[in-house]
């Protein structure tokens, strides 16, 4: 989380969220997902370090689902195959 957030040059991991949600939205219509099973970015819940009242999110890990990854591929051809 903290990698990402040096691109945007802030410190405040809200947003991401933002970010996040909005891009997967985009991706949701782009690839006619009515079921919403795509995500942009996974969590590793269990990695997630949260605050001491469980509220903020202060670090974890994200990751790119394997269902976005392959709906990707599918709808970009083989020239996503590269994506990791």
């Amino acid at each position: 989380m903290r990698q990402l957030l040096a691109v945007t040059d802030d410190s405040d991991l809200r947003v991401l969220s933002y970010f996040q949600g909005a891009l997967t939205r985009k991706l949701r219509r782009l690839l006619n997902d009515r079921e919403k099973q795509i995500h942009l970015i996974g969590w590793d819940y269990a990695t997630t370090r949260w605050d001491v009242e469980q509220i903020n999110i202060i670090d974890g890990i994200c990751y790119v689902t394997d269902i976005t990854q392959s709906s990707l591929m599918q709808c970009l051809g083989s020239g996503a195959s590269g994506m990791r």
